[in-house]
């Protein structure tokens, strides 16, 4: 019943006090000018470039768009002679929001002039003085000797009437609004083109890749760019897709900020001749950025796109890799597993392909998902597929020498012992291969055979002993073995 009433109040708002809906002077039209070209981040971030022809009012012209723009990336600008920009205003435009409730109506319309019929047929006039909880509406009757304060509960009023204008919205403040722009120089109401640059989170694009294996030396490559665009909508437009490398704080410019939360807004912040690209996608590279550029993209607010880079075969070379780390606390280290991969080789002077996620197939077989390395042009990478049975790898050590007492570190003694290992590795295969091998243990590594590269790191806080890694890359020969050989001395609690 208190809903049909409601809406039967509504009903006599709208039929008798039209006038209740009428605003004290609409916001001036202004333009809004389309988005020519977006640099898209894989982060997330995009800078977009607006442009088109405005029409000057008194030396001004409104942008009915305000973006949120990071803290110093706005700017407005004019190509045309002896014409220059010599001031920009955010305003900001109220949000009208329905009333909800009776009780919050009649708050916001106190003083106004009503006349209501009761649910027993009787007419009461009078002005609006205030509500009282949730349902007690008081008003101040007129009558012959004055007038007195009333106070009616809601389910005795049967409609209302209006007499003076009513308020059925309420305003409130969002960083939403527009841009006024004030142009010097040419004619003050004369038409001039008008360029708004800015960077704004809401559009960000994702590297897709399949890679199909078709033998040891090569393989075919898709690459694909999803597209996400929560942001604002785009007709013919320029995309470039650019490389990761750049970084933004993401601090919003307090020129388009206007609730109380500005100071928490923060948005947390192959061989060349096989290579080719689809129609329509160049590679360009601006100042120290590399980029895909994308002509007469459409893309509506809340949309996604999938747009095809390349798709071409590239070289290839298999590759063997071990890779594991020994705890100071010991450790099964008999049956390692060993992957199997491959070099990719980018041989495009031009063409890069970032990291992202790759799904591998053999005859289009999938096999796995596995992260796509960043190869820039002239480079290569690697990429781990899956691990091989047919090489086995263990690790033995042997202590050959330990001194008492040696250190005492936060407090307790520390003895040093003194260890020579091996990695062995154990090749099945009816071939040579290449492996590469990479160890990481607790301890000063003194000497490694084969080659091996010893990279000292510093200990960790709780630990007298620094962390080492031994690299190898050496050739394992058919249905051979190959011993990998090392010294290292660690410090232990003395007992």
């Amino acid at each position: 019943m208190k809903r049909r009433k409601w809406l039967f109040f509504l009903f006599l708002v709208v039929v008798t006090g039209v006038f209740a809906f009428t605003t004290g002077g609409a916001a001036e039209s202004g333009y809004r000018l389309p988005v020519k070209q977006v640099v898209v981040y894989p982060d997330g971030f995009s800078f977009l470039v607006h442009e088109g022809e405005v029409r000057l009012r008194n030396g001004e012209c409104v942008l009915d768009f305000l973006p949120q723009a990071l803290r110093g990336s706005l700017r407005v600008s004019t190509p045309a002679s002896g014409v220059s920009v010599e001031q920009v205003r955010a305003e900001a435009i109220p949000k009208k929001i329905p009333f909800e409730k009776e009780e919050e109506f009649f708050r916001q319309n106190t003083g106004k002039s009503v006349q209501l019929l009761l649910a027993d047929g009787e007419f009461v006039s009078g002005k609006i003085k205030g509500f009282i909880g949730t349902d007690l509406l008081v008003v101040t009757v007129l009558h012959g000797n004055g007038s007195i304060d009333q106070a009616y509960p809601l389910d005795r009023i049967a409609a209302y009437y209006f007499i003076d204008r009513a308020n059925l919205e309420k305003e409130e403040i969002e960083n939403t609004g527009r841009l006024l722009v004030r142009l010097r120089g040419g004619d003050p109401n004369g038409q001039y083109p008008l360029t708004l640059s800015y960077l704004q989170k809401g559009i960000t694009w994702f590297p897709e890749y399949i890679l199909d294996l078709r033998s040891e030396h090569g393989a075919e490559l898709i690459f694909s760019a999803v597209v996400k665009n929560d942001l604002i909508d785009l007709e013919n437009t320029t995309l470039y897709l650019a490389e990761e490398g750049p970084r933004f704080d993401g601090e919003i410019s307090p020129l388009v900020v206007f609730t109380e939360e500005e100071k928490d807004l923060l948005l947390y912040a192959a061989s060349q001749e096989n290579l080719r690209a689809f129609n329509g996608v160049g590679e360009s590279t601006l100042p120290s950025l590399r980029v895909y550029s994308m002509p007469s993209i459409s893309l509506k607010k809340g949309t996604r796109i999938v747009l095809p880079l390349f798709h071409g075969t590239i070289r290839t070379e298999p590759i063997y890799c071990l890779n594991f780390s020994q705890s100071g606390s010991g450790g099964d280290y008999s049956d390692l597993p060993v992957w199997k991969g491959y070099r990719l080789f980018n041989d495009s002077s031009r063409r890069f392909w970032v990291e992202g996620q790759a799904m591998i197939t053999s005859d289009n077989i999938p096999l796995g998902l596995r992260r796509f390395p960043y190869i820039p042009p002239q480079g290569s990478g690697e990429i781990l597929v899956q691990t091989d049975g047919s090489i086995r790898a263990r690790v033995e050590e042997e202590e050959f020498e330990r001194t008492r007492r040696t250190i005492s570190f936060r407090g307790q003694e520390y003895m040093l012992v003194k260890v020579r290992g091996a990695v062995i590795l154990d090749n099945y295969k009816e071939e040579t291969v290449k492996i590469s091998v990479t160890q990481r243990l607790f301890g000063e590594v003194t000497a490694a055979g084969d080659q091996g590269k010893i990279t000292k790191k510093a200990p960790l806080a709780n630990n007298p002993n620094p962390q080492s890694e031994i690299a190898w890359e050496v050739e394992l020969p058919a249905r051979g073995e190959k011993k990998l050989t090392y010294v290292y001395q660690v410090y232990l609690p003395g007992r």
